[in-house]
């Protein structure tokens, strides 16, 4: 079970860190761009963020990913990554550009533009200090949000990591998983919880320590950077 676990350990992770990366980018790119003046995008931003902070992810994952044009499409791992990744760009991208707003209002930067200083050199020197922070913190705690998402889906066979192969005899085709990740234990293992429970509990402990670690780490780095007033 051990071994298990620890094959299962960087799939899991990678498809964790994967998730989250994607969500900052696009929501940090978005974010930046309604700070700005794209008004459009800041609306958008506004309606994508209240329609799923409404609604739990885990209820929009179960009913898009097992619709039929979902599960037999081709490319399904990444339209399933990025998904989960852009439910919730929404709420990163407003983050992101009410921090950029509250920091252009700020005296240093009208100072900083009238002194000549170019716009890279204000994004270094001000923008970029006071950003990277929040993003940090918020980026350890999504991390923990995103274990906790595909650990749900693996409780309801909802697998990341699925394909079609060829089943003999005759030819047949079947859905499979192709990983060992965790939340493809704890769902493959589901049907032992009265008969071996420790099968599904060491998947279910080892999301379990991820997500604690992820949100102690951010908890910490909040209180590390709250000491020096960002």
């Amino acid at each position: 079970m051990v071994s298990l676990l620890v094959m299962g350990a960087k799939d899991t992770l990678l498809l964790i860190f994967l998730i989250t990366s994607i969500r900052y980018v696009v929501g940090v790119v978005l974010g930046a761009i309604a700070s700005i003046g794209g008004r459009v995008i800041s609306n958008v931003l506004n309606v994508w963020d209240q329609i799923f902070s409404s609604m739990p992810v885990i209820f929009f994952a179960i009913l898009a990913f097992n619709l039929p044009l979902l599960i037999y499409a081709e490319n399904r791992f990444w339209i399933v990554i990025f998904s989960i990744a852009l439910v919730e760009v929404g709420r990163v991208g407003v983050t992101i550009r009410d921090q950029l707003i509250h920091v252009k209002n700020k005296p240093y930067v009208d100072a900083a533009r009238t002194v000549g200083l170019s716009n890279f050199g204000i994004a270094k020197n001000h923008f970029l200090p006071i950003l990277l922070p929040t993003m940090l913190v918020n980026f350890c705690f999504d991390i923990g949000r995103v274990a906790l998402i595909i650990g749900q889906l693996g409780i309801f066979s909802i697998f990341i990591t699925m394909q079609f192969v060829e089943v003999p005899p005759g030819g047949m085709y079947d859905l499979v998983n192709t990983s060992f990740n965790w939340p493809t234990i704890l769902g493959d293992a589901r049907k032992d919880i009265y008969t071996a429970v420790w099968i599904p509990a060491a998947a279910a402990f080892s999301i379990m320590y991820v997500i604690l670690t992820f949100n102690i780490l951010g908890e910490g780095l909040r209180r590390h950077f709250s000491r020096f007033g960002v």
